[in-house]
């Protein structure tokens, strides 16, 4: 989906959003119905190519389930935003985030200016993260988790899934000779 580009000024409420919905899709998809054991959302400013990726592996049984179940959550993250308390919990994991360095890498990721190139933007992070109010981080959610606009892509094994596929309008099938880069 459509992510701020690495300059944008939604960069850190994005995060924020990040945070949030990462947490949501890991409790309600995989603690709750166990449909994987993992979720995520992907999200990097030094990629800078202005999309973000939610991705998961689950069994062949409950491909569209998991699909339903992420529309929902899409869906209702849209509609209903978060709130104080989410937005508050999240500024704490992003601080905490920022603050535990804990090898040479990471130091070096901060300071070094090949890496990061705008330190003295960075050194101000903490300043931006705590003007961002629940209205704004709610702005952010209208513009960037739009729930009618995402590329879905499912990988495996077509005869296992053919059942479940068939429910997917506008679903469009790839044989592996179309996406291989040596045919």
């Amino acid at each position: 989906k459509k992510a701020p580009d690495a300059k944008s000024k939604d960069v850190i409420a994005f995060n924020l959003l990040s945070t949030v919905f990462n947490e949501i899709l890991y409790q309600e998809i995989r603690a709750k119905k166990g449909y994987t054991y993992g979720i995520g959302l992907s999200y990097s400013t030094a990629n800078n190519n202005g999309i973000y990726t939610v991705a998961t592996m689950v069994r062949d049984e409950v491909t569209y389930d998991c699909i339903q179940e992420f529309d929902r959550l899409l869906n209702e993250f849209f509609t209903k935003g978060i709130s104080q308390q989410d937005l508050d919990k999240a500024k704490t994991q992003l601080r905490g985030g920022a603050l535990a360095i804990e090898t040479p890498a990471e130091f070096v990721s901060i300071i070094n200016p090949q890496v990061y190139s705008e330190y003295e933007k960075r050194k101000q992070y903490f300043v931006e993260l705590e003007k961002i109010d629940l209205e704004t981080v709610n702005k952010v959610v209208k513009k960037y988790f739009t729930p009618d606009s995402y590329k879905l892509i499912i990988a495996g094994d077509e005869t296992k899934l053919t059942e479940q596929l068939n429910k997917i309008s506008g679903l469009v099938k790839f044989n592996l000779k179309d996406i291989e880069i040596d045919n």
